[in-house]
């Protein structure tokens, strides 16, 4: 838990130092995308982790709003109007898409086990099936060896 939020600020650092290295020299936010995102994968995945009790996560967290906060103003003062609130849409949508893959992977992984299962339980009846009929059939020749 330590190394994944240490992994995380890493990777929320790395971003916000690209998001700045490269706001004075981009014509389009765009440009900034996979630093967006990483900052992004970032912030949820300490939010995650200081909502789990993590302390270090929490205290990165809290740094990872506040350099936040100074993109906000970098995206309200040098980008387009309702930049920052069209990035807020996307990843609120990028986290819908998330969750949503997750919860067809789970249903995809119950599906695969419920198969199993059902396997397990078609081939236990056929082979309890198939030790009754043979215990019968033995049962019939010992009584008709018997009646000779």
């Amino acid at each position: 838990m330590i190394f994944e939020a240490i992994a995380a600020i890493e990777l929320a650092n790395q971003a916000i130092n690209g998001i700045k290295e490269l706001a004075g020299h981009v014509t389009s936010v765009g440009q900034m995308g996979k630093h967006l995102t990483n900052l992004a994968d970032a912030h949820e995945e300490l939010e995650r982790d200081a909502d789990n009790g993590d302390m270090q996560a929490f205290w990165a967290l809290e740094d990872v709003r506040k350099r936040e906060y100074e993109i906000k103003q970098m995206f309200i003062y040098a980008g387009r109007p309702r930049l920052w609130d069209d990035y807020q849409t996307f990843i609120r949508n990028r986290k819908e898409l998330r969750k949503k893959q997750k919860e067809r992977e789970e249903a995809a992984r119950k599906r695969k086990k419920k198969a199993i299962m059902d396997g397990l339980m078609y081939s236990g009846v056929v082979v309890a099936s198939g030790a009754v009929i043979g215990l019968g059939v033995w049962l019939l020749l010992a009584i008709i060896e018997m009646g000779r």
